[in-house]
């Protein structure tokens, strides 16, 4: 799926594990070496094109959604300016980053995760909050 244009990227990427691989002087055995790199890099490549299918469907329709608008706006201020959480938007994990698709693609999951949670915690204590005001400045009023 080429929808996240990581073509030449993804064989830089193979081209630098490939000869990574190779022993730095003596005999090597191709089979072997083709073997390891099999094992290392078939996660990427899944990974690279399930987060390609994403990056289509996102692209796609999601980008109108409120959810994807709100989700991307606590992205990028919690990437800019409280970089300590660690949070950093999908695209620049997979456009400016050196991690490999399968982290990128596992932090992306885990990082949605807490997302999610912080959502859900920060409306809890908004209608907490929005009910004991209520009730001090409104409804004992009555």
């Amino acid at each position: 799926m080429p929808f996240y244009g990581q073509g030449l990227n993804t064989g830089f990427e193979d081209l630098t594990l490939l000869f990574s691989l190779f022993p730095p002087s003596g005999p090597f055995n191709l089979s072997s070496i083709f073997n390891q790199y099999s094992t290392i890099r078939t996660p990427d490549a899944h990974s690279v094109c399930d987060l390609a299918l994403h990056n289509y469907r996102e692209m796609a329709s999601g980008v109108i959604s409120s959810e994807y608008k709100l989700r991307k706006m606590v992205e990028d201020l919690l990437y800019r300016y409280v970089p300590w959480t660690g949070i950093v938007p999908l695209y620049t994990m997979v456009s400016f980053g050196g991690m490999r698709y399968s982290e990128i693609q596992k932090k992306w999951i885990r990082q949605g995760r807490i997302l999610k949670l912080t959502g859900w915690i920060t409306a809890m204590v908004i209608l907490v909050v929005t009910k004991r005001y209520l009730r001090r400045n409104v409804w004992n009023r009555r």
